[in-house]
């Protein structure tokens, strides 16, 4: 009846992401999807910060939804348990209060998986925008921030040429 899925995690994050991730767009260790460490905190702003921030942000979006599936999953499997329990209960003959108490249970549980799924098809709209602003973001700088870096000229500070 109880999912092992759902229970804590003890060992440390795994971070397939990053292994699917150039080397210029990697983070530092200590980065992980869900936490904005100094490496990716707000201060000067640049290429890699950016695309850093855009992939914990998809990352994390994705990792929510996995979470939400899995329990809306568990709310409908224990839903529908509690429906069982309340079915044995009529036929033991159980008082109705009783019975009539997991069947309020059963709705409940119900509401929160449609909730739930609810819930993750809002998170899924998410990474699938911070997915497609990553890419966005790839595709227009990419080219522009290599070239920056192979030049080997010092460049001006991020804001420099910003009209005030």
């Amino acid at each position: 009846m109880f999912d092992d899925n759902l229970a804590p995690r003890q060992s440390a994050p795994v971070t397939p992401w990053q292994s699917q991730t150039p080397d210029w767009l990697k983070l530092p260790e200590s980065s992980s999807p869900g936490t904005l460490s100094e490496a990716t905190a707000p201060a000067v702003p640049s290429f890699r910060r950016l695309a850093g921030r855009l992939t914990i942000l998809a990352a994390s979006a994705a990792r929510l939804t996995e979470g939400l599936w899995r329990l809306r999953r568990q709310m409908e499997r224990d839903a529908k348990d509690c429906e069982v329990i309340s079915e044995q209960c009529a036929q033991a003959e159980v008082e109705p209060r009783f019975t009539n108490l997991v069947l309020d249970a059963a709705d409940a549980l119900a509401d929160v998986a449609k909730a739930s799924g609810a819930l993750a098809a809002g998170a899924e709209d998410l990474a699938d925008a911070a997915d497609d602003l990553a890419r966005a973001h790839r595709s227009e700088y990419t080219g522009i921030y290599e070239a920056v870096q192979h030049s080997g000229v010092q460049q001006a500070k991020p804001g420099f040429y910003r009209q005030s």
